[in-house]
């Protein structure tokens, strides 16, 4: 009987059904430098949170945090030149894709994209 409760222990432990259950994260990593629909953005991620600065329009910076293969943010240009929310969906080729807009929109201004630099261009 011992024998056959450790059979059952074992095999319910090592069962295909159980790791099917559980559930499966896959931790999306977005920092680095990117290129962008309006130059470079260099992204920091710590965690599901995320912080960045992009050169464009006088230069500016970005809060937010990922869920799942979304990444919400709030950018702000400084000396009030602006500010406003955007999103941006992870695609599978690795590059970001969304927009961003103003105020409490998220794509009233216009599309905006990352995807990561060629390598000749990393080494410049």
């Amino acid at each position: 009987m011992l024998r056959l409760a450790c059979v059952v222990a074992l095999s319910v432990a090592v069962s295909p059904v159980a790791d099917a259950r559980m559930p499966v994260f896959r931790e999306i990593q977005i920092g680095g430098v990117w290129d962008s629909t309006y130059g470079e953005v260099k992204l920091t991620q710590t965690g599901n949170q995320i912080h960045g600065e992009y050169k464009c329009c006088g230069g500016g910076t970005l809060d937010g945090y990922i869920r799942r293969s979304e990444v919400r943010f709030h950018w702000k240009e400084p000396r009030g030149a602006g500010e406003g929310e955007g999103v941006w969906q992870v695609q599978r080729d690795g590059s970001l894709k969304g927009s961003w807009g103003t105020s409490q929109s998220d794509s009233n201004g216009s599309a905006w994209n990352l995807w990561r630099p060629r390598r000749s261009q990393l080494a410049q």
